[in-house]
């Protein structure tokens, strides 16, 4: 939903609106929203059903789910929305299908402040890792629920596969209610599901001060979550307990290795760009420019009928695509790269973990090479007319008042426009 049909939108002011965010799938070259309605469209029939606000950002190449121009878009359009709605900030849900259901995986692990609960719809955990170079972590998923959905015939994320990244999150302390449904990659059980999600969501308001936080984090930008913040990595030796949470996947999926030019209005698929890499495009000698006419000898006057040649191949296959390059007709072939593996996340940076609690005014962390850590104070967690105690390993190293800052509290309010976490100042901590 754009912000300006929000404007348009009556809402009692007095009653605050649970906002949904709802990513889309297919990170395309240009924005085309007639593609997505398949999803969007049962999406805004539920939030009408249950009197909530939805908001869909948009995503293509150069700001993906997963880059920092696409991640700013979101943010930005987050405040936006609640600086014109009367949004119950505890009843923010971001979920999506495909390439949006990765991104809900990797905003639970990199930036769940603003959010209650995640939903990922025929989604890959470790796209964000993966496509988009960022540090992910497994325990992070811990501290807010994700609602996740596989099919057994997905031929991009299959159930068979996918249901090991989830046992792996599990066994690292994710919240993760998981389901296996009949299908392919597509939505065509949201009849079916939409209800279940809505319950979900609706028992799933966020809690903005959690007794406890589990939170791993290699890089500044990162490292917050709710009232914790890790600000700096060491170099120094993990500690025993911090283990790495990774597991490897066969790698079958069947990918051409060229971005389609979605502009194009007649028949066939105009290739606009190339994959980086070892792709059966490069293999086959396929050029920006070409419009694909056949598959296999199967025509393509589609997106969708790509999709469907491509369900008829196997990695280490050949394939063939009859394209038309300016006057000529050319029959293209090709082989598929072999099977391989791969791991579900990179690790490329040191990483820092922090498993912090607090309770009667005392904050104990353990930590594990962790340089320096922030706690984020507000009244509903302490009493400010007391010490507030700060243990690392055991080892007091704060035992003083909290003066509050009334700078702070706007400063951090007009960052975040969120009314339930003003937290009025901060604590810094270097552990020795």
């Amino acid at each position: 939903m754009l912000l300006e049909s929000l404007r348009g939108t009556s809402i009692p002011m007095h009653q605050s609106q649970p906002l949904p965010p709802c990513f889309h799938g297919r990170i395309i070259n240009h924005i085309h929203p007639q593609h997505l309605g398949r999803c969007f469209d049962p999406i805004t029939a539920l939030a009408s059903r249950e009197g909530w606000l939805a908001l869909f950002p948009f995503g293509q190449l150069g700001a993906t789910w997963w880059d920092e121009a696409g991640m700013a878009n979101v943010r930005g359009l987050i405040r936006a929305v609640k600086r014109e709605c009367n949004v119950d900030d505890d009843r923010v849900w971001l979920g999506g299908f495909s390439d949006g259901a990765s991104a809900a995986f990797l905003y639970g692990m990199v930036a769940p402040n603003d959010y209650a609960a995640f939903v990922a719809l025929n989604g890959h955990m470790g796209v964000g890792s993966l496509d988009g170079n960022l540090p992910t972590y497994a325990p992070n998923l811990a501290n807010t629920p994700v609602y996740a959905v596989t099919t057994f015939d997905d031929p991009l994320y299959p159930a068979r596969v996918m249901r090991r990244t989830i046992e792996m999150a599990r066994s690292a302390g994710a919240q993760i209610l998981y389901r296996e449904l009949p299908g392919v990659h597509d939505f065509d059980y949201a009849d079916e599901e939409l209800p279940r999600i809505a319950s979900y969501l609706r028992r799933h308001p966020r809690d903005p001060f959690p007794s406890r936080i589990v939170w791993e984090a290699a890089r500044p930008e990162y490292g917050a979550c709710r009232w914790l913040a890790i600000d700096q990595v060491s170099t120094a030796e993990p500690e025993a307990w911090h283990r790495d949470f990774n597991v490897a996947l066969p790698d079958e999926t069947v990918t051409v290795g060229f971005f389609p030019d979605e502009s194009h209005e007649g028949d066939g698929v105009l290739v606009g760009g190339l994959s980086e890499g070892d792709t059966a495009a490069r293999d086959m000698r396929l050029e920006p420019g070409d419009v694909i006419v056949a598959g296999g000898g199967r025509p393509i006057r589609t997106t969708d009928d790509l999709y469907d040649y491509k369900t008829t191949l196997e990695r280490g296959g050949p394939m063939s695509l009859t394209v038309v390059r300016g006057d000529r007709r050319l029959l293209l072939e090709g082989r598929l790269p072999e099977p391989g593996a791969y791991n579900c996340f990179k690790r490329e940076l040191p990483s820092g973990l922090a498993r912090a609690s607090f309770s009667a005014n005392r904050v104990d962390v353990e930590a594990s090479r962790v340089g320096a850590f922030r706690i984020l104070v507000h009244p509903d967690m302490f009493r400010l007319d007391q010490n507030v105690v700060v243990t690392v390993n055991g080892k007091t190293v704060r035992d003083a008042p909290v003066t509050p800052d009334v700078g702070f509290l706007l400063r951090n309010f007009l960052e975040n426009r969120d009314r339930r976490l003003l937290y009025v100042a901060e604590i810094t901590v270097t552990p020795e």
